[in-house]
C-alpha cells in the first residue's frame, strides 16, 4: 500500500506533474486554513453570544436589584417622616401633653419615638451586586453604570452611616437616661414596632408627666431630631434620586 501511494507521487512529481501536484498541494493548505479561519470565527462568535447573554442576564439582575433597593429607600423616608412627624409633635407640646388623655396605642407609640431615637438606617439588599463584583462579572457590565451602583451601594451609603452612627449613639444615651431617671424597668422593655414594649399605661403615664421637667432629655431629643433631618435630607436629594438615574439608564439599556 505504501509503495502504491509512492509510485503515484513519484508521477506527479515527474515532468508536467510538478506543477499540478504543487497546485493540489497548495489547494489542500488553503482549504485546511480556510477550515480553521472558519473554526475560530465560529468559537468567537458562539463567544460573543454567551457574553452577550450573560451580559444581558446581569443587567437584568441588576436593574431588579436597583428596582428593589429604590423601594426600601422609598419605605424608609415614609418611616422618616412618620417618625419626624411623631417626634416633632413630642418635643412641641412637651409641656402641654397630657398622657392621660393618650389611647393606649398613642400612648406606646408616643414613648417608642423617644426610646428607639427613630433609628433608621439605608442597607438596602445588593448581594447581587455584591456577589458579581466579588466573581468579577461586575466587570461585563458598562464602566459609568458600575461607577454609579459602587457610589450608590457603597460611598454613599458609607457617608449617610456617619449620621446613623450619630442617631445610634443618641439611642444609647436617651435609653440609658430614661433607665436610670425613670427606672430600671424602662432599659429592658422590649421595643419592637410590632411589639412595641412591655410596661403597663401607668408606668407610661408617670414616664410623661415626669419628662416635662427633664431638660436633659429633650435636649438630647432635639439633637437627635436634627440628626433625623439631616438623614431625610440626604434620601430626598440624594439618594432617591440617585436610584431613579440608575433606573432610568438600565430601562434605556433594555430597550436599545
Amino acid at each position: 500500500m505504501i509503495k502504491f501511494f509512492r509510485r503515484i507521487r513519484r508521477k506527479l512529481v515527474e515532468g508536467s506533474n510538478v506543477k499540478k501536484y504543487l497546485l493540489y498541494a497548495a489547494g489542500e493548505i488553503l482549504l485546511v486554513v480556510v477550515g480553521i479561519l472558519i473554526a475560530l470565527q465560529i468559537n468567537t462568535l458562539n463567544e460573543a453570544n454567551k457574553k452577550e447573554k450573560k451580559t444581558n442576564e446581569i443587567t437584568k439582575t441588576l436593574h431588579v436589584e436597583v428596582q428593589e433597593a429604590h423601594k426600601y429607600a422609598v419605605g424608609q423616608l415614609e418611616l422618616l417622616d412618620r417618625r419626624i412627624g411623631l417626634f416633632t409633635n413630642i418635643i412641641n407640646n412637651w409641656d402641654s401633653l397630657d398622657p392621660t388623655q393618650l389611647s393606649d396605642d398613642n400612648l406606646r407609640w408616643q414613648y417608642w419615638a423617644i426610646h428607639t431615637s427613630t433609628l433608621i438606617k439605608y442597607n438596602p439588599r445588593v448581594d447581587h451586586y455584591n456577589s458579581m463584583v466579588s466573581s468579577g462579572e461586575i466587570n461585563l457590565v458598562q464602566d459609568s453604570m458600575v461607577i454609579q451602583l459602587n457610589y450608590i451601594y457603597n460611598s454613599l451609603k458609607e457617608e449617610i452611616g456617619l449620621y446613623v452612627d450619630q442617631q445610634l449613639d443618641l439611642q444609647v444615651l436617651i435609653a440609658h437616661l430614661i433607665a436610670e431617671n425613670y427606672g430600671a424597668e424602662f432599659l429592658s422593655a422590649q421595643v419592637q414596632e410590632g411589639d412595641l414594649l412591655g410596661l403597663d399605661n401607668e408606668t407610661l403615664i408617670h414616664f410623661f408627666n415626669a419628662i416635662k421637667t427633664d431638660g436633659g432629655l429633650k435636649s438630647l431629643l432635639i439633637r437627635n431630631l436634627t440628626a433625623v433631618k439631616i438623614v431625610r435630607f440626604n434620601f430626598v436629594r440624594r439618594v432617591i434620586p440617585e436610584l431613579e438615574v440608575l433606573i432610568e439608564s438600565f430601562d434605556d439599556l433594555s430597550s436599545s
